[in-house]
């Protein structure tokens, strides 16, 4: 098991490609020699710190892509794995800032701290806007595309990954926004809020 998540060619290609996309610390790369339980003890106490929820995320992705070759017989890529992993990612986090919005934990207080308290919380989008968050990788196996929607709630509406050859990183994340706009004035969707990494993508529009 140990060998399928950590050190199986196609897994350290997983993990290399979040690393030098700056996804997760640096860090992570010396901790792949060890058991599955031991990465992640040591990821909750790393300094600096490594995101555990992403840990998890390409985690889950790198068994979902097993499953894959094994069952239908699909040719694993890391850069689709990652891709998921990242999409996985982002819904928990929204759903556990939604959570913690609605029923924020008490603060700490201490006798010797006088520092104020400040909340942050995952918003609404604006005026009834869904919100579309795209996100691409690329590698030296072609590039990938993905994307979840919400809606002003933050409820899930669509979310897919899918491959997009050898199209530059560009290219990806330009078909990738063109694609899901396309999708939602499809499904009658007119307010629509974009998120995404790449400002000379978006300001095209």
């Amino acid at each position: 098991m140990d060998h399928l998540f950590l050190g199986c060619t196609i897994a350290q290609d997983c993990w290399s490609l979040a690393v030098s996309h700056n996804w997760l610390n640096t860090n992570i790369v010396f901790r792949l020699q060890l058991t599955v339980l031991q990465l992640l003890s040591t990821t909750r106490n790393a300094s600096p710190k490594i995101n555990m929820d992403r840990v998890v995320a390409l985690l889950w992705s790198i068994w979902k892509t097993r499953n894959g070759t094994v069952f239908r017989n699909e040719t694993p890529n890391p850069g689709l794995t990652l891709t998921r992993a990242k999409q996985a990612s982002a819904e928990w986090r929204i759903r556990h800032k939604l959570t913690h919005n609605i029923h924020p934990p008490k603060p700490k207080f201490s006798a010797f701290s006088h520092k104020q308290n400040h909340w942050v919380a995952w918003r609404k989008s604006q005026g009834g806007f869904i919100e579309i968050n795209f996100d691409d990788s690329k590698s030296s196996q072609g590039a990938v595309g993905g994307f979840i929607i919400r809606n002003w709630d933050g409820k899930f509406i669509q979310t897919s990954a899918f491959n997009l050859g050898a199209s530059s990183i560009l290219i990806a994340k330009a078909m990738t926004m063109r694609n899901r706009l396309q999708v939602a004035v499809q499904a009658g969707y007119t307010n629509i809020q974009i998120e995404g990494d790449n400002k000379i993508v978006i300001h095209v529009i």
